[in-house]
């Protein structure tokens, strides 16, 4: 039901739909790669899939990168991989016309890149899309700031860099978000 209400509500109604209603169901980043893809190739159950499996892949892909840079090459990353891969409730969601898989690669690319460099635009904007995706993706992003701010400020490290990170993980989100987001919201 859920995919048919974002196809009927969302995806066929022109884009200022996706762009000015708020909805619980309505991932701004992915109703909008939903609609280009049923524009570009035509309504099916595929096209309006897509980007879901896209997500799904590049889920996958976040999901080996974060196990391998946990556990090496070896079978405890084999064994990370499929426990969370192959955990239902992320799997389920891996096909479903919905903004899930593509938000949690984008948080796990952006979780990842966090721990391990120091190019933090690239970081915030990940972390944006991740709740351009799907906006209850806010709560383990804003979680994740709240833990690198702590960390910054338990090492002295350079706040520009923070400040940038920050600073280009709102403008993502926020512009991605914004339209849609009832005033009371917003």
């Amino acid at each position: 039901m859920d995919e048919a209400f974002t196809y009927l509500s969302f995806v066929a109604p022109p884009v200022r739909q996706i762009l000015t209603t708020y909805s619980p169901n309505n991932h701004v980043l992915y109703s909008l790669l939903a609609k280009a893809c049923v524009t570009a190739l035509g309504a099916s159950e595929i096209t309006l899939r897509l980007p879901a499996l896209l997500g799904a892949v590049l889920c996958l892909a976040a999901i080996r990168a974060v196990s391998r840079s946990l556990f090496g090459n070896g079978w405890m990353m084999l064994l990370a991989i499929s426990l969370a891969a192959l955990n239902p409730i992320v799997f389920d969601y891996f096909s479903q016309a919905r903004g899930y898989g593509l938000a949690l690669a984008f948080y796990l690319f952006g979780l990842l890149y966090s721990a391990r460099s120091r190019r933090l635009g690239v970081e915030g904007a990940l972390l944006g899309l991740s709740v351009g995706a799907n906006l209850t993706f806010a709560i383990p992003v804003i979680a994740l700031d709240v833990l690198l701010i702590a960390l910054c400020l338990a090492r002295k490290a350079e706040w520009r860099a923070m400040a940038w990170m920050l600073t280009i993980e709102v403008m993502v989100a926020a512009g991605i978000n914004a339209g849609p987001l009832p005033s009371g919201v917003s």
